[in-house]
């Protein structure tokens, strides 16, 4: 009740900044408009009070399992529970890095003044865990209680995992060897441009109550992020790398028969060189690294190099071993061993159970996006499931959250799958080609060469994607399931499952949604490829398991009969003219894309 009163004289304060702002309150039948005015501030206010104590009593958060201290009170308070001193220990090291070991802040006598025109802030705790289980507690800058500054000054940009993997083969191509690391603070070494104070907090000690000017890049601050990410590329600007236009955040240098590389992910480094050592030690006369050495661990990815082949390759065994741990604790169960993530062709959108509470819709959520970054890690044989159970994230039933649990005891006790980073080509014997002239059908189609790639020193990429589509297999809206997994070489690079976006009445509408959507990848890929260092010699193989498809695809004289297709079928039509792609048809129980589209 007084929620809805109070929504009511928000929505009459709004009609009289109305009245206001149009010079209407004179007006006989504005007059009322004035009361509202002088509380319009007040009521906004309040509303937004309510609302923001309503969205914090949701419950509890968790992340791998383990529930993450929302408060100082808390963090302390779980150390007690649990009878540790992890937390603690955590925000003691934070306070010694800000205060004493690189000095963020000028710190004034108690009462002193701040400086004109410097905005106040609150010094934030907040408390996360990393990919590895270990506890950070950050104290950070109340960001939010700044004027807002434009969106170029704030972003900052990262290295992707799929271009990290896309280097690791242009690495094996080119006989480099790999060598990451950690800037120790990195954003210590970037000066604010924001004019900031604050005032010190009990953690600081006898210091407390002072004032203190905040003259590095403070995390939380609106402009850090680019702060350091500036900082950081003029360095290596000086180095003689460049941003690659495959991934800004994958610097590139040109030698005389080969490619270095730098990929940058805020403060982790990953150098990809013939002398990596070399590059290091000059990064070294102006940073601190830790955590040097051959790359073990990146983003939550186990890295391996095979001795004999020296291949690379990269699973989520640790991160899945880590979490399915933590999710047994944390539900006081057995995470019990299945041949498959999902049980086949179920339909979890006619589940029937209750709903859960608020602390079970937390534990849900915390779930999917565990198993999201699995999925990103590389186990796309959990993509589908994670995808289809994603979508009852804001409201999950039990019969979901039984679902998940599944996905996670075929995960815990199927750790061991790995991608293997190969760059042998493949064998495509077996498979029809049809090769036509398109001249009359597409007489101007533009090159797809881009300008200034470098040398294609990362030798020959072959580029082979999977598609296939699950024809209405929503029961409920009828939409299809498109699926692609993209290889360079041998080795898988991308994969994307999703449900389609409009609902097509045939499988063919279906499928073809599906290959127009895998062109756009191949098109981006050649792209990326090229800006890379690789050379694309051929066309790329799209292998697609209907034969509808491959034929309306692959011969000029096809035409089409459902027009409500025509973009998409002259899309992949254009590319195969092109010389982009070439399509071929593939059995279904040979499509590899499969696995993406189904239970």
């Amino acid at each position: 009740g007084n929620l809805w009163k109070l929504s009511r004289k928000m929505i009459q304060s709004t009609l009289a900044e109305y009245a206001r702002d149009n010079g209407s309150t004179e007006k006989a039948i504005w007059k009322w408009s004035k009361r509202y005015l002088a509380f319009s501030k007040t009521y906004k206010t309040r509303l937004a009070q309510i609302y923001a104590s309503r969205t914090k009593k949701r419950g509890p958060k968790f992340k791998f399992g383990q529930k993450v201290p929302s408060s100082l009170k808390e963090a302390y308070q779980i150390d007690e529970e649990t009878n540790s001193t992890a937390w603690s220990e955590a925000i003691k090291k934070e306070i010694h890095l800000l205060k004493d070991a690189f000095q963020y802040f000028d710190i004034y006598p108690k009462n002193t003044k701040p400086p004109e025109g410097y905005q106040y802030i609150k010094l934030l705790w907040t408390f996360d865990f990393k990919f590895d289980g270990r506890k950070r507690a950050r104290l950070v800058a109340g960001g939010h209680m700044t004027e807002k500054m434009d969106s170029e000054e704030v972003s900052s940009s990262m290295v992707s995992l799929e271009t990290i993997r896309l280097a690791f083969l242009a690495a094996q191509a080119q006989n480099l060897q790999c060598l990451s690391g950690d800037v120790t603070s990195a954003y210590i070494q970037a000066h604010t441009s924001e004019k900031i104070y604050t005032i010190a907090g009990p953690e600081f000690g006898a210091q407390a109550g002072c004032l203190l000017i905040v003259s590095r890049a403070l995390y939380g601050l609106q402009g850090s992020g680019k702060a350091w990410h500036s900082k950081f590329a003029d360095d290596l600007y000086d180095l003689g790398f460049v941003p690659s236009r495959a991934d800004p955040d994958l610097w590139i240098k040109e030698m005389d028969d080969h490619h270095e590389y730098i990929a940058t992910f805020v403060d982790d480094v990953t150098i990809f060189s013939r002398d990596p050592y070399k590059i290091l030690n000059a990064l070294k006369q102006k940073y601190d690294f830790k955590n040097v050495g051959n790359p073990e661990y990146y983003n939550g990815a186990d890295l391996t190099q095979d001795p004999h082949t020296k291949n690379w390759s990269m699973s989520a065994k640790t991160y899945i071993k880590n979490v399915c741990g933590k999710i047994e604790n944390l539900l006081s169960i057995t995470l019990k061993n299945y041949g498959s993530p999902m049980v086949t062709n179920d339909h979890p959108e006619l589940d029937e159970t209750d709903f859960l509470d608020e602390k079970g819709i937390k534990i849900y959520q915390m779930l999917i996006g565990s198993a999201q970054w699995a999925v990103t890690l590389g186990r796309y044989d959990i993509q589908y499931t994670t995808n289809t159970m994603a979508r009852y994230g804001s409201c999950p039933k039990a019969g979901h959250l039984k679902r998940v649990i599944r996905m996670f005891g075929y995960l815990k006790h199927h750790q061991k799958f790995r991608i293997i980073f190969n760059n042998d080509p493949p064998n495509y014997e077996g498979s029809t080609f049809l090769d036509h002239d398109w001249s009359e059908q597409y007489p101007d189609i533009p090159d797809d060469l881009p300008e200034k790639a470098p040398k294609p020193f990362a030798g020959n990429a072959f580029l082979t994607i999977y598609v296939d589509a699950s024809h209405a297999c929503d029961l409920l809206t009828r939409r299809s399931v498109t699926g692609i997994l993209l290889c360079v070489n041998l080795t898988p690079s991308k994969w994307y499952s999703k449900r389609q976006n409009t609902v097509e009445t045939s499988t063919y509408g279906s499928e073809l949604v599906a290959a127009r959507i895998a062109i756009e990848m191949i098109i981006e890929y050649r792209y990326k490829l090229r800006m890379m260092g690789f050379r694309l010699d051929q066309p790329a193989v799209l292998y697609v398991d209907n034969e509808a498809v491959v034929k309306n695809t692959t011969l000029p004289s096809s035409s089409l009969k459902k027009k409500h297709n025509a973009i998409a079928y002259h899309k992949i039509r254009e590319a195969v003219a092109a010389g982009i792609v070439k399509v071929a048809h593939v059995r279904s129980k040979e499509n590899r894309a499969d696995i993406l589209t189904k239970a």
